[in-house]
């Protein structure tokens, strides 16, 4: 179907970084490559956040690790917080 609409050959994506390499010593490094790494510390520092100084992320994470004992430390709806990352579960 896709053929049908946007043809068969291959096309560039331009994009908004330029294709020189960083050079650092006998390294030649895409910036596509540096922007990847940028982008992955982002998310990871992100989810790091979430799952470690977040409330939302302690309880998850103290549900994920024993139920029965998160439920007397205050987090009263543990199925909540087991079924908040796959929303179909619900």
């Amino acid at each position: 179907m896709g053929p049908t609409f946007f043809g068969a050959g291959t096309k560039t994506l331009p994009l908004p970084i330029s294709d020189e390499p960083f050079v650092l010593g006998p390294l030649f490094i895409p910036p596509i490559q540096v922007l990847g790494a940028a982008v992955s510390v982002v998310f990871l520092s992100a989810f790091g956040w979430f799952f470690l100084m977040s409330r939302k992320g302690i309880a998850m994470r103290a549900v994920a690790d024993n139920q029965q004992v998160a439920m007397p430390m205050g987090i009263n709806d543990p199925q909540r917080y087991s079924a908040r990352p796959w929303p179909w579960d619900r």
